[in-house]
């Protein structure tokens, strides 16, 4: 059923992510599911980002570490990442904004009672982001994610559906 309020990309977007699990059950066996999800949540069909970078705090441990990242300028060349998940893997290996998302390794933010938005912005200096949004929520094992990011436009249409797209990040393996 279709709601009169709703543009018809509110309807290809939820599709889209929607579709995402059962690519995902394609990949079983592969290590960094995650960088599957990621890019393929920040995709032109997706949440249409420029850069978006991918962070777990896990208290417990006390580390924060960078999981993943997106950028417009390491754009896979290939058709489609989840048909040819070796191409897109060696490609991301090589891919300089994930790398350097990946790079980062420090303290737990919440063990050591940092300040979330000092946290942001020292991480969107660090990954070189400018005029981040940001979300953070809660994952398994007592973990936090934490997501930052560039909009590709001034379009907040999909801003909705954001959180629960990245709540997808939760069920992957972390590498």
């Amino acid at each position: 059923m279709k709601y009169p309020d709703r543009p018809q990309h509110h309807y290809d977007l939820l599709r889209y992510v929607n579709m995402i699990p059962r690519k995902m059950l394609l990949l079983h066996g592969h290590e960094n599911v995650i960088d599957f999800v990621l890019y393929a949540l920040c995709a032109d069909k997706g949440f249409n980002l420029q850069k978006a970078a991918f962070f777990i705090d896990n208290p417990d441990f006390d580390w924060l570490k960078g999981i993943a990242g997106f950028s417009r300028q390491d754009v896979y060349s290939g058709e489609d990442i989840w048909q040819d998940p070796h191409g897109f893997s060696s490609h991301m290996n090589s891919a300089s904004f994930h790398q350097k998302v990946r790079s980062i390794h420090r303290p737990s933010m919440r063990k050591q009672g940092q300040q979330l938005h000092e946290l942001v912005e020292n991480l969107a200096h660090d990954v070189e982001l400018k005029d981040p949004g940001f979300y953070t929520w809660d994952i398994k094992n007592d973990n936090n994610g934490i997501f930052l990011y560039e909009k590709n436009h001034d379009d907040a249409s999909s801003d909705e559906y954001i959180l629960d797209g990245l709540c997808l990040l939760g069920f992957c393996p972390i590498y």
